[in-house]
């Protein structure tokens, strides 16, 4: 994902454990403690790949080299550590956590500038590659706003690539963005407000269960709103898109107020967008928001 940790791990040793290492008050066994609570973020098979010996290692101490002798060896720890490839890691989420339980590591070997020179570090890796966190003190990573829209709008994507309807829709709405974007013309606001409507509705016409087939009926026929008004804002919204001329109807000529503007393009698109998070049944809001165990879910 774009602003994520894992798409930046491949710089994190430059930017982060190269220079904590050099660190006065670092210890030798800086890695050796970090080591397992990395491999915690790993997917299992890569756990193993992750320890496995080098050629060298096989002949001298064959069968031998494990996670425990992994974890209980610095220069080799270290070794492994540095080895850890981007592709290895479960979600972002899980590399979140280790950066979390990282600090807590670190902070334990007992000095207070270690510790802070820790957060220095991961707070201007956060801001050199424009990733979707900001660090809270003591030391939590949060996702900002434009990064929750972007874990939203990952998960969309995602969602659109296991289905061709969906991926359509999609595609038909990338387009139209791509056409408003290059002279804001009159027809592709009418157009991109259109294709993100049908987007929405596709995917409430993708949900288990759903069979109705309009956004208005779909809003009215699911189970998935906290409050009547919810239901009652996007049935309103889906009004807009089916009675503003030109949009997704002819509409009425006198129920506009004004000409449509490429602002309006944007604010409409983002709602029903924002709206369609209700209709993705699997959505991992944990991975969005970035939760670690023991957090509200």
């Amino acid at each position: 994902m774009r602003g994520s940790l894992i798409s930046s791990w491949p710089y994190a040793w430059r930017d982060i454990w190269e220079p904590l290492e050099e660190h006065l008050d670092s210890p030798p066994e800086l890695f050796m403690e970090l080591y397992p609570e990395l491999c915690k973020a790993l997917r299992p098979a890569e756990i193993i790949s992750a320890v496995r010996p080098t050629e060298s290692e096989s002949t001298s101490n064959p069968g031998n080299t494990n996670y425990f002798d992994v974890s209980n060896d610095p220069e080799l720890a270290r070794s492994r550590f540095q080895e850890i490839e981007q592709d290895w890691f479960i979600s972002d989420r899980r590399l979140c956590h280790f950066f979390e339980e990282a600090f807590f590591i670190i902070d334990d070997f007992g000095s207070d500038e270690f510790s802070r020179h820790y957060s220095i570090l991961m707070d201007a890796f956060l801001r050199r590659y424009n990733l979707r966190y900001m660090l809270l003190r003591p030391f939590q990573l949060t996702p900002t706003i434009p990064g929750m829209l972007a874990g939203s709008a990952q998960q969309l994507d995602a969602k659109a690539e296991t289905n061709e309807h969906l991926s359509g829709l999609k595609k038909h709405l990338e387009r139209a963005v791509e056409l408003l974007s290059k002279d804001g013309r009159l027809e592709d606001v009418h157009k991109c407000i259109g294709n993100a409507c049908n987007l929405t509705e596709g995917l409430a016409r993708s949900f288990p269960g759903a069979k109705a087939t309009t956004l208005g009926d779909l809003a009215k026929e699911l189970d998935v709103w906290p409050h009547p008004t919810l239901k009652e804002a996007l049935l309103k919204l889906y009004g807009f898109c089916s009675n503003y001329p030109g949009i997704r109807h002819s509409g009425h000529p006198t129920g506009s107020l004004r000409e449509l503007t490429i602002k309006d393009a944007f604010v409409v698109s983002a709602l029903l967008l924002a709206f369609s998070g209700y209709f993705i049944n699997d959505l991992d809001i944990e991975e969005i928001m970035c939760l670690s165990p023991g957090r509200p879910r």
